[in-house]
């Protein structure tokens, strides 16, 4: 995975680590690592790996939901955070039901918005 999925699960991890754990960031780096590569991946906490992987796909999920959202649109609409957080976070809820607690997966689902809100629009 390149692009802005990449750099959204990257920011997300780091704004998460204090709350899903220390070592996310460099799980979610093994992550889109391993991604690149055919070799097997080097694992060490399943569930940090398993939130890892969560906080991937459900950056390149936003990443997609946002472009959608703002196709046709110079900017996202005033109720882009909330619309791009509900529908994170119905996949959040399914991925990460058993790693992850309520209040943490909507934290998770907020944090990878933030992070797509902050860039700038897409220029397809």
């Amino acid at each position: 995975m390149s692009g802005p999925p990449e750099l959204i699960a990257r920011k997300a991890a780091q704004a998460l680590a204090s709350r899903l754990g220390a070592d996310l960031p460099v799980q979610v780096e093994a992550a889109i690592a391993d991604a690149r590569e055919t070799s097997g991946p080097a694992r060490h906490d399943v569930t940090v790996v398993a939130i890892a992987s969560v906080v991937i796909g459900a950056s390149g999920l936003a990443w997609t939901l946002y472009k959608d959202l703002v196709r046709d649109r110079k900017a996202p609409p005033p109720d882009a955070k909330q619309v791009l957080v509900q529908q994170v976070l119905v996949q959040v809820n399914v991925d990460a039901r058993q790693v992850v607690g309520d209040s943490d997966r909507q934290a998770l689902a907020e944090a990878i918005v933030d992070e797509v809100l902050a860039l700038p629009p897409p220029e397809d």
